[in-house]
């Protein structure tokens, strides 16, 4: 699944010198390198979306919307254990505490007074505060510890929390969270030798793309459109785009 950051980084300093007109410096492409894979990987949900609203296929392994989601579960991460808890007594529970990788929540599981409910319950989320309020103020909308529900917010810290609903006891109730995490930042380390880097794969810190092989182009395009504007080298960056833009638009098809 994963991409060497070593064999993008030669890949795109080969590009960026081939006529002698500029260096890209580790930081930089540290930089760039996150960038461009969060793009990538947050382009998904929008095509995934896109390829949602028309008809599939059945031919085996050529759907996009298949293709897509498989490049997306890597990231999917089912909560085998408790991974979060409420931080008050009114069913907040910080998300950004417990689980600094999130990206999207899939899913909130609850288990009331587990010594006596063996079963986590699915959450029902809300689109937002009218909803929320709604529900326990009219007959036919409500929640108890048998449909419980949540919905997203923030405080003031700009802290992604959820609020759960009946309010689950610090001390006592359970709380599961599958959610879609963010990949790791890559990071192309190295050790200085006569005032060159050259690139060390043992260093602690060291990180490669956690995208699928197939982005490996994508990758290189994205990371050159950024080099060729640092550098100054506006014909790297045109054609990186127009490789991008290429690409893209097969993607869509």
């Amino acid at each position: 699944m994963a991409i060497s950051v070593n064999k993008v980084y030669q890949t795109v300093l080969r590009l960026c010198n081939k006529e002698k007109r500029g260096f890209l410096t580790p930081k930089e492409f540290n930089l760039f390198a996150d960038t461009a894979q969060m793009d990538i990987f947050e382009q998904y949900f929008f095509d995934l979306s896109q390829h949602q609203r028309r008809s599939g296929n059945t031919t085996e392994h050529s759907d996009p919307r298949d293709i897509i989601e498989d490049k997306i579960a890597y990231f999917k991460i089912w909560a085998n254990a408790v991974n979060a808890n409420v931080s008050d007594n009114f069913g907040n529970v910080d998300v950004s505490a417990t689980l600094p990788d999130i990206y999207r929540i899939t899913g909130v599981r609850v288990r009331y007074n587990p010594t006596v409910n063996p079963d986590y319950i699915i959450a029902e989320e809300l689109d937002g505060d009218r909803d929320y309020f709604l529900y326990g103020n009219t007959k036919k909308a409500t929640f108890n510890t048998k449909y419980p529900i949540f919905v997203k917010h923030s405080d003031n810290n700009s802290q992604f929390k959820i609020k759960i609903r009946p309010f689950p006891v610090s001390t006592q109730d359970e709380i599961r969270i599958n959610y879609i995490r963010r990949p790791k930042r890559p990071k192309w380390t190295y050790v200085v030798y006569a005032d060159r880097p050259y690139y060390n794969a043992t260093a602690a810190d060291h990180q490669d793309f956690e995208l699928h092989s197939s982005e490996y182009n994508n990758l290189v395009n994205k990371i050159l459109m950024m080099a060729g504007v640092t550098i100054g080298n506006q014909a790297i960056a045109q054609a990186a785009a127009s490789e991008d833009a290429k690409s893209i638009q097969q993607e869509k098809l």
